[in-house]
């Protein structure tokens, strides 16, 4: 047992190094295609370098092919300005210790997050100027620049040009278009994915019918068709694994890089998908034409069963027509059934048997003294009423 306990805690360590491999920046990039002999981190490089501080507070460490940023000497961490131009690094790893940095320079690395990239540079609020240049993520995000201002709100320079107050108004207003947009992107392809589930659903009934042509074919209408054809859709496809090969392919376009290009893509592709939507749906009209179905029955909606829906509206307030009603009181209501009606009981005619007479004056008895418990609970349910509507109008 010890063995074994052993084995499986040496394959557990082994998997769990490979997973942390898979995510180190040597394997970013090997996939990258770049190589990665003589890959160094910071540490290592001020260390063994002996880099040395410049007259403007800066820390020169360009081209020392460097792929992770660690823990640096005390020495190093109160510098105002960082220079990284020209290595290797996919991300800011531990930057957040240079809590007095103001300027950054990253041009030509194989920084490609845009999310990993805004959450490392918010910490560090007094950050002034970057330089991205040269860096993929500059290419593969939709409105770079925007987003980078509305993330990083205490940024004056990016890529060595000043930020216009322009450019800081329009920032959120330019996120929140392209979110928009492609919300009816999203929309727009699960009602097309929609369609092509349902022109393939009715293709399956019209070859039956050619095998067999008798056959009935019972269909919904179309609108349910359509919603659950969308929920199958939903269920099968990955919404955001689709909004990036679309982003993608949207990027790959020549032509496309003057300034308000996404906005136009993604407005060109949203027609584009109409234009499908159309066309499948003219070819369900035709086969649906073929078919001559029998339509089933629209179901008819389930009935709440919340026990505030069976209360009667109240008897105070303002009326449809917009005049208000008297409040109601209990003075209004009636009185209850008095006993003295057993009386005019006693008054009836006799019958030829006294028997029958008996049986029917104990049966009047009865009904009356149930009657008149019936009309105590009504009238003790009315004040009940009254005095709850009361209190919500007050």
């Amino acid at each position: 047992p010890k063995m074994e306990t052993s084995s499986y805690l040496l394959q557990k360590k082994k998997k769990l190094l490979s997973a942390s491999l898979r995510r180190s920046p040597r394997s970013i990039l090997k996939k990258q295609g770049k190589s990665t002999s003589r890959c160094r981190k910071l540490c290592e490089v001020v260390v063994q370098d002996r880099v040395h501080i410049t007259k403007e507070d800066e820390l020169p460490v360009q081209d020392k092919q460097i792929v992770e940023i660690d823990r640096v000497p005390q020495a190093y961490q109160e510098i105002a300005g960082i220079l990284l131009g020209k290595n290797r690094l996919t991300d800011l790893g531990d930057v957040r210790q240079f809590c007095h940095l103001k300027k950054i320079s990253l041009e030509e690395n194989s920084i490609s997050d845009m999310k990993n990239l805004l959450s490392s540079l918010r910490a560090l609020k007094g950050l002034e100027e970057i330089n991205l240049e040269g860096n993929p993520v500059m290419r593969n995000t939709f409105n770079f620049k925007s987003k980078l201002i509305a993330g990083v709100k205490s940024l004056k320079i990016i890529n060595g040009k000043k930020i216009s107050k322009e450019e800081y108004s329009e920032a959120d207003t330019r996120i929140q278009k392209e979110k928009e947009l492609w919300e009816e992107l999203v929309d727009e392809y699960i009602n097309l994915c929609a369609h092509k589930h349902i022109f393939a659903k009715l293709q399956t009934h019209a070859n039956l019918q050619r095998i067999n042509p008798n056959r009935t074919n019972k269909l919904a209408t179309m609108q349910v068709m359509i919603d659950n054809a969308k929920k199958e859709v939903l269920n099968q496809v990955n919404i955001r694994d689709y909004q990036i090969r679309a982003e993608r392919k949207m990027i790959e376009r020549e032509g496309m890089q003057e300034e308000g290009w996404e906005e136009k893509a993604l407005a060109d592709k949203i027609i584009s998908i109409e234009g499908k939507i159309t066309q499948t749906r003219n070819n369900i009209d035709r086969l649906l034409a073929e078919l001559k179905p029998e339509w089933e029955p629209i179901p008819k909606p389930e009935v709440s069963r919340n026990p505030t829906s069976c209360v009667s509206p109240p008897l105070s307030g303002r009326t449809a027509s917009g005049t208000t009603k008297k409040k109601v009181t209990i003075s209004n209501i009636p009185p209850p059934i008095s006993r003295s009606s057993r009386a005019s009981s006693k008054n009836t005619p006799k019958s030829k048997s006294a028997c029958t007479t008996r049986m029917v004056n104990e049966l009047t008895h009865t009904f009356q003294d149930e009657e008149h418990k019936i009309g105590k609970t009504n009238n003790l349910l009315k004040t009940k009423l009254i005095e709850f509507q009361n209190k919500n109008t007050m």
